[in-house]
């Protein structure tokens, strides 16, 4: 993520903080990778200087708490693609994970 995250101390807080603890998008995607690859691709959003990808992924787990990781992959892309049309990022995960969940609230 852009910064280390800070945690208020409500339960949607909680299920974020496991999914980065336990390092499940690490698991599933090349997530290094693909971060070092996009950290030159930053745009003002909401008056910020952000790293898109860092936004999307951040968008995406806001507005849908429960995807598998092709769904989380096919709307991570279009987020990315809502504020630049270039370098888009490729969040290839293995066959064997494409139907699991990555983040749950049960």
């Amino acid at each position: 993520m852009d910064t280390p995250p800070q945690f208020p101390a409500n339960n949607s807080s909680k299920n974020i903080r496991e999914l980065i603890v336990d390092n499940t998008l690490k698991k599933v995607f090349h997530f290094g990778a693909a971060m070092e690859y996009q950290k030159a691709l930053c745009k003002k959003i909401n008056g910020k200087p952000r790293s898109v990808f860092t936004w999307a992924i951040a968008e995406v787990l806001a507005e849908k708490p429960e995807l598998t990781v092709q769904e989380f992959e096919e709307i991570v892309i279009k987020k990315v693609a809502e504020v630049t049309q270039s370098h888009t990022p490729k969040l290839t995960a293995p066959v064997d994970f494409v139907s699991h969940k990555i983040f749950s609230y049960n």
